[in-house]
């Protein structure tokens, strides 16, 4: 085989991913983590996504937005069931599992009817985004209306919650508008979409860290209590 493509695969993001691949393995291995322990799974399935796609794109030179495409609808359901969990009120919790309900349809049908397996599903990665948006507008209105104060900074769900924000709105900037930052590129010389899409990961994988070492703390104050 040939390595001379070999570095091609730690870029920024994929790195950033990995960094926190272990980190939650480090993390959340324990049974008090509970829930959060799922990320460690999901983790590890994104990462091979990314090692998959890679080889097929520059070694075995084949399309391989099917690979993405999967594993977004994969990825968005899972970080939008997270924050979720994030809800102590069912009625609210309801809603935003009706929310998660219809982005499975929308994606599903995107992925079969609309824009297809052999092509990246932007419109899935902008609607994902949108419905990430409002839920954590939910999860961080929850929190503002508790009664009982809490340290935010030491809450895991406020970490995730910001993290998963400040990229979905990002995110949701880059898929909608791709054709005006292509041709911003081509007039400037500079790729704005991928200064733009490594720094919201940076963002998004910082924030999950933090997360979880929050997390980590949190449930070893608990069993000292």
């Amino acid at each position: 085989m040939d390595f001379s493509k070999f570095h091609l695969l730690f870029n920024l993001i994929v790195t950033a991913e990995c960094i926190t691949f272990f980190a939650a393995i480090l993390l959340l291995h324990k049974k008090e983590i509970g829930r959060w322990r799922l990320f460690i799974p999901m983790l590890f399935i994104i990462v091979s996504v990314e090692t998959l796609g890679w080889y097929f794109r520059y070694y075995l030179s084949r399309p391989n937005p099917w690979i993405f495409n999967l594993n977004m609808i994969v990825t968005d359901v899972f970080i939008l069931w997270m924050l979720s969990t994030g809800i102590k009120s069912a009625g609210i919790r309801k809603i935003t599992i009706s929310l998660v309900s219809l982005f499975v349809l929308f994606a599903v049908g995107n992925l079969l009817f609309i824009q297809g397996i052999q092509q990246y599903n932007q419109y899935t990665e902008s609607v994902g985004d949108v419905i990430e948006v409002i839920i954590c507008c939910v999860v961080l209105f929850h929190f503002a209306r508790e009664d009982v104060y809490h340290n935010l900074l030491s809450n895991e769900y406020f970490w995730l919650t910001n993290g998963v924000l400040f990229s979905a709105i990002g995110g949701a900037f880059l898929y909608t508008f791709p054709t005006i930052l292509a041709n911003f590129q081509k007039h400037t010389g500079i790729g704005i979409f991928g200064i733009l899409n490594n720094i919201l990961n940076i963002l998004l994988y910082g924030s999950m860290i933090t997360a979880f070492i929050c997390r980590n703390r949190n449930m070893k104050s608990l069993q000292v209590l």
